[in-house]
């Protein structure tokens, strides 16, 4: 964890994606606001793990913004989750 930046511009907006799916168990307030860094930086993979960690919070109306905005941008799992939700 200690290789990973904790800047998430650029590039380090993937390595914030990958600490929040480190912390997501443990500690979700910290997850979330690595996701949140990392989407609003632009990687689809961030907006997912912030679309599941607002699920898992009962916000489905923001997960499901989340996941669409992850599924546009290439993040194929978002897409399924998407659906998932949408249609449970």
């Amino acid at each position: 964890m200690a290789a990973l930046q904790q800047d998430c511009n650029g590039w380090g907006a993937y390595d914030c994606h990958t600490l929040a799916t480190i912390y997501s168990a443990g500690d979700p307030e910290t997850a979330l606001r690595f996701a949140s860094r990392a989407c609003e930086a632009g990687d689809p993979g961030g907006c997912d793990d912030l679309g599941r960690l607002y699920e898992d919070e009962g916000d489905t109306t923001q997960a499901r913004a989340l996941y669409r905005r992850a599924c546009d941008g290439g993040y194929a799992s978002a897409c399924e989750r998407f659906g998932a939700l949408r249609d449970g």
